[in-house]
């Protein structure tokens, strides 16, 4: 134990292999290189001092031990510093995190890891979906280029073979999840109106949390990326996490992880008080800080879904919107856009909650660790983009778009088995 501490008070360090007493904590690395052995003992609440390699010690003790993971607190700082999974272990520093949780470092699952995994997420009805996007632009004044910005399919475990077109296709400016095209006019009917038809597909399947049947081996998950960790367990200018305000209403609605309380436990709690919390209202525009949402009583799907996602990643549980267009067939002549939330849970995956959805749900306790497969998603990082036109005009002076307006939309959805 004094080894593995030691080793985890480093910045930059390398990882510990622990004891086979606790089945989560056999670890095994992808680039293969040897860890140090060191002994995770429960020291029933009792505290030990660790040295630091460059002067000075620290104080630890474990304070929690569930299904999931195990948690060392920090003494000396009155916080917990570091949580240890099966797959990875997160840390939580004042100063080198600004006390945001991260990645401290990962592995892949052995065999005796897996003993501890209840649930799996079970994927079914696949269906293969085309959606039809077509808007419309005119501009007040002839245009000397139009740029195309849509956003493109996003490939995930329920969402696979996607891909986007866009007609007229332009040149191809394509940066990272967004697909974007410059159109030069090639006839005078162009140079105050284009019409752009954007397509997508992708085969999509429903999916579910089920408990694992008796002798069932759980399949196996590899941990998030680093990169992947980090993003979803970031404070930023819309999942402000780190406000004070929302830092408070965690505090009054005990939004806590609570000793013993898994992250599946966690997040029913979070979903059911943000059913509590909120009655459903459209909110047009770009999204509001969820610091802002948690001291309102009314949210649409991106508010209810952020605040979630804020909740999650304040405990150390990485999670992330999803955005895109629903595929009800009730919604098929109507331009929808949706998004839900998903944590992840080492050893299970992505699990999706919908509290939107929820609220109008005869059973809401059905959109939580449940997607029925009916939403073609285009991000998931905490940016919700729709497709748009904007024209550059020929008139001096005038600003980006101006003068340019979107006159028709439409989303038209075909699917088959």
């Amino acid at each position: 134990m004094r080894t593995c501490l030691t080793a985890l008070c480093t910045i930059g360090l390398t990882t510990a292999l622990f004891a086979q007493e606790d089945l989560r904590t056999q670890w095994t690395y992808r680039n293969g290189r040897d860890s140090a052995e060191g002994h995770f003992k429960k020291l029933d609440g009792a505290e030990w001092t660790e040295k630091l390699p460059n002067g000075g010690s620290c104080t630890f003790k474990e304070i929690d031990r569930n299904d999931e993971f195990i948690e060392i607190y920090d003494s000396k700082r009155g916080q917990v510093w570091v949580r240890l999974y099966a797959t990875m272990s997160l840390w939580k520093h004042p100063e080198h995190t600004k006390g945001e949780w991260r990645m401290l470092f990962d592995g892949k699952w052995s065999k005796l890891a897996q003993n501890r995994v209840k649930h799996r997420i079970e994927y079914h009805s696949p269906k293969r979906v085309t959606g039809v996007w077509t808007i419309q632009a005119d501009s007040d004044d002839e245009v000397k280029a139009w740029q195309i910005v849509a956003a493109k399919a996003t490939e995930l475990p329920f969402q696979r073979g996607s891909k986007t077109m866009v007609t007229p296709p332009g040149k191809d400016l394509t940066t990272n999840k967004l697909s974007v095209g410059l159109f030069d006019p090639v006839e005078d009917g162009q140079r105050r109106r284009l019409t752009v038809v954007i397509t997508h597909q992708a085969t999509i399947s429903a999916r579910r949390l089920v408990d694992l049947r008796a002798g069932e081996k759980p399949p196996v998950i590899d941990a998030l990326a680093k990169s992947e960790c980090d993003l979803f367990l970031e404070s930023n200018k819309v999942i402000d996490y780190r406000d004070s305000a929302f830092q408070q209403w965690l505090e009054q609605k005990k939004l806590r992880c609570r000793a013993g309380e898994s992250s599946i436990e966690l997040g029913r709690r979070t979903f059911a008080e943000i059913l509590t919390q909120f009655q459903y209202k459209a909110v047009f525009g770009a999204l509001r800080p969820t610091s802002k949402t948690c001291q309102l009583k009314e949210a649409d799907c991106d508010s209810m879904s952020s605040v979630f996602v804020a909740a999650m990643r304040s405990n150390g549980i990485p999670a992330r919107l999803l955005a895109g267009k629903t595929l009800r067939s009730r919604y098929e002549k109507e331009v929808v856009g949706h998004a839900r939330a998903e944590f992840f849970v080492d050893g299970i995956g992505w699990i999706p909650v919908d509290p939107a959805f929820a609220k109008n749900a005869q059973q809401p306790a059905e959109h939580f660790a449940n997607d029925r497969g009916d939403l073609f998603v285009f991000c998931t990082d905490d940016r919700i983009f729709s497709a748009n036109i904007i024209g550059f005009s020929k008139k001096s002076g005038r600003k980006l778009g101006e003068g340019t307006k979107l006159t028709q939309k439409s989303w038209v959805v075909r699917s088959e088995p």
